[in-house]
């Protein structure tokens, strides 16, 4: 009797042939390993050549662009409380969508923020952010 399970990411493929088990972890790239293959990609760099790091300290909002309210939603501070607590709203849900990450090989150096597709967990993708004042490079 042969049973194969197979789960998705982040989980084990379990396989047991005749009373013997071996678990293997499943073939699924790590948001890591996206970050890699993204930046590979878009500096035209060799894998063997990149080094990625985490960089929970960073989030996707602070590598955004500020902006000023217009003049007359400035002037009044009803509305300017309005105006700022839409910005945080909106930038909490953007620092929730991914993970950052910083790569450097072949003389580049960037900051990745990468997600899993809901309905592709065996997929990382992964978009270039800038560098903005305050935050460090490698």
């Amino acid at each position: 009797m042969v049973l194969i399970g197979v789960h998705r990411c982040h989980r084990q493929v379990g396989i047991a042939l005749l009373g013997l088990s071996a678990v293997a972890p499943s073939a699924c790239k790590n948001k890591e390993e996206g970050a890699r293959e993204a930046f590979a990609a878009q500096f035209t760099c060799p894998e063997n050549r990149i080094e990625v790091r985490p960089r929970p300290d960073v989030k996707l909002s602070d590598t955004l662009p500020t902006s000023e309210p217009p003049a007359a939603v400035k002037a009044d501070p009803d509305r300017l409380k309005m105006w700022r607590d839409k910005q945080t709203q909106g930038r909490r849900g953007v620092d929730e969508s991914c993970e950052m990450f910083e790569a450097r090989g072949c003389g580049e150096q960037t900051l990745l923020c990468c997600s899993r597709p809901p309905k592709h967990l065996d997929r990382v993708s992964c978009s270039k952010s800038d560098y903005t004042d305050g935050i460090e490079r490698w």
